[in-house]
Formats: C-alpha cells, sequence, structure tokens
C-alpha cells in the first residue's frame, strides 16, 4: 500500500488489529506499508532510502499488556521518543497525561459526522485562530470531527474558510451551534467589530453563539471527564484521526511548562497547541447543558408594517385577499 502523506493517510498506514500507532511520517514523500510495523519511503532531498520500524513489527509486543508494561515508571515525553519513536518533546508536563490515551482516544479509522445530529463548533481567535468541529454522540460522547488552525490569519479570511470547509467536509448538515472564546464578544482596539458578530454576518449559516467558560480549572476539567469516562466500552471523547494539532496537543504539546526557579507554571503555556486545546475546552464546559434539538437556520419572520390597518391587510393577505 502506498500513500501520499498526510495527517489523515498517516493513520490509514497503520495496523488493524493490533497497536493504534500513528506514526510521524513525512510530508510529500510516498510511503510504502508492506508489513505489519514498518514504513518505508525515499526521502525527497537526498534520495537515501529509510525505513521506520516499530516495536509492533514484532508480534509478542504488539499488545496493550506490553504498552501497560513499558509505560511504567517513565514519563510520557520518554515513552513517546523511545519507543514511539517520536523525537518533538516538551520541556514540562504534559496538562492531560494522566486522562489521555492515544490508542484509545484517537480513532483508526476516520469518523463519519451522523447527518441528523447538529455539528458544534468550538471557537478560539486571536492571533493563531483555531476552530474544532465536533458531535455529541449517543450516550453523551463528545467526538471531534475536523480542525482548523491557522497562523497570523486575519479573523474575516479565517471566518471564511470555516464557512467553506463546513460546506465541503459536512455538506447534508444544516444545524451548526457555535461554544467561542468569550473574549470574541469584546471589540477590539482597531475594529468596532466583535469577533462574535463577524463570526455570525460572514458565515453561511446563522447562528447559535453560546460564550464557553474562562475560568482555567473549570475548562479542564470538563475535558478530563469526557477523557476518563467510558461509554459500554468506547471512549468519552473519541478523535478523529485528521486533527494533528489537538492529538499533538494532548501527546504533550499542551503542556506547563517550568518557570526561572523550576517550578511548573500554574497555567497551560500558550502557543501553537494551546488555541485548538482552548476552542476543545470551551466546547467541553458548555455541550452538556446546551439545547441540541433546535435549529442554527434562520425563520423567515413574517411582514410587518409601519402604518395603521396593518393587521387588516395581513389578515386579508392570509386569506387569500388582494
Amino acid at each position: 500500500m502506498s500513500s501520499n502523506v498526510s495527517p489523515l493517510a498517516a493513520v490509514l498506514l497503520g495496523n488493524p488489529g493490533g497497536i493504534a500507532y500513528v506514526p510521524d511520517l513525512p510530508q510529500g514523500a510516498v510511503v510504502t506499508n508492506t508489513t505489519r510495523g514498518i514504513w518505508e519511503w525515499t526521502n525527497v532531498q537526498n534520495g537515501f532510502h529509510v525505513a521506520l520500524v516499530h516495536f509492533s513489527s514484532d508480534p509478542s509486543k504488539d499488545s496493550d499488556a506490553f504498552v501497560t508494561e513499558a509505560r511504567k515508571g517513565t514519563s510520557v515525553a520518554n515513552y513517546e521518543r523511545e519507543y514511539n519513536i517520536r523525537w518533538q518533546s516538551f520541556r514540562g508536563k504534559p496538562v492531560f497525561s494522566e486522562d489521555f490515551k492515544r490508542n484509545f482516544h484517537v480513532s483508526t479509522a476516520p469518523l463519519v459526522a451522523q447527518s441528523q445530529l447538529p455539528i458544534i463548533r468550538g471557537w478560539d481567535f486571536g492571533l493563531y485562530p483555531a476552530c474544532v468541529f465536533t458531535q455529541l454522540w449517543p450516550g453523551m460522547r463528545l467526538v471531534v470531527l475536523r480542525e482548523i488552525c491557522e497562523s497570523g490569519m486575519g479573523l474575516e479570511r479565517f471566518l471564511e474558510e470555516v464557512a467553506a470547509k463546513s460546506i465541503e467536509w459536512f455538506p447534508g448538515s444544516r444545524k451548526y451551534y457555535e461554544v467561542v472564546d468569550p473574549a470574541g464578544f469584546a471589540r477590539s482596539a482597531n475594529d468596532e467589530r466583535t469577533a462574535v458578530s463577524m463570526l455570525a454576518n460572514t458565515s453561511t449559516y446563522r447562528m447559535n453563539v453560546t460564550p464557553g467558560v474562562q475560568v482555567p480549572a473549570e475548562r479542564l476539567k470538563a475535558v478530563r471527564k469526557f477523557l476518563s469516562r467510558v461509554v459500554r466500552g468506547e471512549p468519552a471523547m473519541l478523535i478523529d484521526p485528521s486533527c494533528p494539532m489537538v492529538i499533538g496537543g494532548m501527546d504533550g504539546g499542551y503542556h506547563y511548562s517550568y518557570n526561572v526557579s523550576g517550578q511548573l507554571r500554574e497555567k497551560p503555556e500558550k502557543n501553537i497547541y494551546s488555541h485548538p486545546a482552548d476552542a476543545l475546552q470551551y466546547v467541553a464546559t458548555r455541550v452538556l447543558e446546551m439545547d441540541l434539538s433546535g435549529t442554527a437556520v434562520p425563520e423567515i419572520k413574517s411582514p410587518s408594517y409601519g402604518f395603521r390597518n396593518a393587521n387588516s391587510i395581513k389578515e386579508h393577505t392570509q386569506h387569500g385577499t388582494k
């Protein structure tokens, strides 16, 4: 099997039936996965042939029991580096290190949105805007379907991108609910409009907008509740493999850093992973209390008239009298 590698394609090159390992593969190369746990490609820059060999290629180690034993007495970063061949590590403590299990919370196959359920989008604004697309599935399971994360993109352009991708990814969905960064209700210093008002005016769909909880401790608690709960053997939070920023944040990109005295800071570090993490937190704080039975499509209001006897005119109109 071969594929031009993308975050989605990478997981499809995994090992069905064994360890749910998502390798870090190069962009632009053609990767082959003819043997379980072994990926091969040619370096497009220097022509070298490269083979990535994961421990799951050994049948005796391709089990949850082996992983459980290997993770004993070591940090998440050390385990990822030594066993999952991930050289990117962060100096600090992953926020969800005790709750997130990659081989449990990340789907091994692309997730399909349930068309009868609304899409709940979580938004974080700023220089690195992020939007996560989620649904609340039966059993109160929060499913992360897609993500959009940008750097240095203006809000209007970002909103247009989200609107376009919403139609592309979820063509059958007409119900959207928005849980946003509370700061989006405030006017910026150089623009009289608020992020929320711009969102409502430029999106394809009229939106039900709810501010997420701002208190960090409550937001993290809400996500941990989903991560720690199991519904009939399935995770209460499941993430599509096409969401590398959400997954990377869970894996340690979203973390507590050390201060100058060597102590862990009280709040997670702000970086490229914190924005989709915040967007997901806003959803987690509100989704269980939202009324998702309504519609995000605006109703057409009855015409109104600014002169006397308008009621009689409308009454005649309703009866077909002109």
